[in-house]
């Protein structure tokens, strides 16, 4: 039987994080929108109004809510003989307060129990991948304390780089047959033939070209500038209780306060950082720390070794 005539099936995009997601969430996703198979988010930026599917998904393997609930409810989705696509790099980041990645993953498997599934990763030179994603979370990493390649050796946010360790932790729950590997470098040269099992399941083949690449930042020089914005309220989150008071209000006065409350706490807050970029001997000692895990993506198709 061939994949266009299979039944209806979830693709479940899980990052990683600096692969490129958010291009394809923003340029690339979104074009599977037919009779056949749909995008249900996420939808970039994501602070804008997402599907129901996507927030029950999200509900669930981010945070460990609704799970039940959100598979009756996919599972209703595919009953319409329509496949589904979804994306979220949150699978694979681990978080204080919602769990590990690995506690995300046992999530995920149990959302998708009983539906047909294929689990699509992202995957990027691992050196090159988790300078980036220090990059992208150093706001958090700097609280630590831990110099950038003790980070990688031991951080468990940054074990989804030991590519040997995160197929492990994917095949406890989901069959090889159902793993996916797409390397980020032919992403950024347009090559989306990693991604022919979606267009088999659409049937249609749109342009599959992307016209920006998100994640590319130019290498030469020896610091990164970057500015981390937060909003007002989810610095205020930490200190206050929020606005229940409000309620006690009239409705007239409570609503002209809550416009006025939603415009200030929406405001963003910005401090710029200067992060020290790692020689070239220090990637290349990650390199030749990872080389072992690095090695498991060959059986996937996937080869870092040159």
């Amino acid at each position: 039987m061939s994949l266009s005539s299979s039944p209806s099936k979830v693709f479940v995009h899980i990052g990683l994080p600096k692969t490129a997601t958010t291009t394809l969430q923003y340029e690339f996703f979104p074009k599977f929108n037919n009779s056949n198979i749909v995008y249900v988010g996420l939808r970039t930026p994501r602070r804008q109004k997402q599907s129901l599917l996507f927030e029950y998904f999200d509900k669930a393997v981010r945070l460990g809510e609704d799970i039940e609930q959100a598979n009756i409810l996919l599972k209703s989705e595919l009953q319409k003989r329509k496949s589904i696509l979804v994306s979220d790099e949150l699978c694979l980041v681990s978080h204080k307060e919602q769990g590990s990645w690995r506690e995300k993953m046992a999530r995920l498997h149990k959302l998708l129990s009983g539906c047909q599934h294929a689990i699509l990763v992202t995957v990027r030179e691992p050196a090159e991948a988790s300078f980036s994603y220090y990059v992208q979370m150093y706001h958090n990493f700097r609280k630590v304390k831990t110099p950038f390649l003790s980070l990688v050796k031991d951080s468990e946010a940054m074990e989804i780089y030991h590519y040997g360790k995160l197929i492990h932790e994917l095949e406890r729950y989901f069959h090889r047959d159902c793993l996916h590997f797409i390397p980020f470098e032919k992403i950024i040269n347009n090559d989306l033939g990693g991604f022919d099992m979606l267009f088999s399941y659409s049937k249609e083949r749109k342009n599959d070209t992307l016209s920006s690449h998100r994640n590319f930042r130019p290498k030469d020089s020896k610091v990164v500038k970057r500015n981390y914005s937060r909003s007002l309220g989810s610095i205020l989150d930490k200190f206050f209780p929020g606005t229940g008071a409000l309620s006690l209000l009239p409705n007239p006065i409570k609503n002209k306060l809550m416009s006025v409350v939603k415009r200030l706490l929406g405001t963003q807050i910005s401090k710029p950082f200067v992060i020290e970029r790692p020689s070239e001997s220090d990637m290349q000692a990650i390199r030749q720390y990872l080389q072992d895990e690095t090695a498991a993506l060959k059986e996937f198709g996937v080869d870092y070794s040159n």
